[in-house]
């Protein structure tokens, strides 16, 4: 499945678009288990834009494309029972108690998230099952090419369970 295609949360588990429900949840409750398959890469992905929280987990930044997309058009209520929330923070513990209270709660239908990297903006349709994720100000992921792994950089990922990372190294110095 192609980032376009859905909703990936951290490196390989992947999620269609009408179940964004159980892809913030699965995500929010891999952070808070410290659960190995979240934690190891921790970021969900609503296709061309990424919402990566920080290794020592105290804060979030946001990067990818920008939307084209704008809120206009998409019915939002303006009930006095339903509510938008910006939140201007790059505080993990606010954005996650956010992002649940966000899924948790129907009459919640916007939040946007202004952090220092870009603002993210998550709208529910009039369908439960339907999202959009607008993005604005968001700076392309760089991704740096692959390169050989010292010793040390080997050992400290076989520590942190990537054995096979290992078997490589000690095969290419075999050779």
């Amino acid at each position: 499945m192609s980032n376009d295609d859905g909703i990936q949360v951290a490196m390989d588990t992947y999620f269609p678009w009408n179940e964004w429900r159980n892809a913030l949840l699965h995500f929010l409750n891999g952070i808070w288990a410290d659960d190995y398959a979240v934690t190891c890469r921790p970021k969900i992905a609503f296709g061309q834009v990424t919402l990566r929280r920080s290794v020592d987990g105290k804060s979030y930044t946001c990067s990818g494309k920008d939307s084209d997309r704008r809120s206009a058009g998409i019915a939002i209520t303006t009930k006095r029972d339903h509510f938008h929330e910006t939140l201007r923070t790059d505080d993990a513990i606010a954005i996650e108690h956010a992002l649940v209270r966000f899924v948790r709660n129907d009459d919640f239908r916007m939040l946007t998230l202004k952090m220092s990297t870009g603002e993210l903006r998550f709208i529910k349709r009039a369908k439960r099952s339907e999202l959009t994720i607008v993005g604005r100000g968001l700076k392309p992921l760089i991704v740096l090419p692959p390169r050989d792994l010292s010793v040390e950089e080997a050992d400290s990922l076989d520590r942190m369970g990537h054995a096979r990372v290992l078997r490589h190294l000690e095969s290419r110095q075999a050779d």
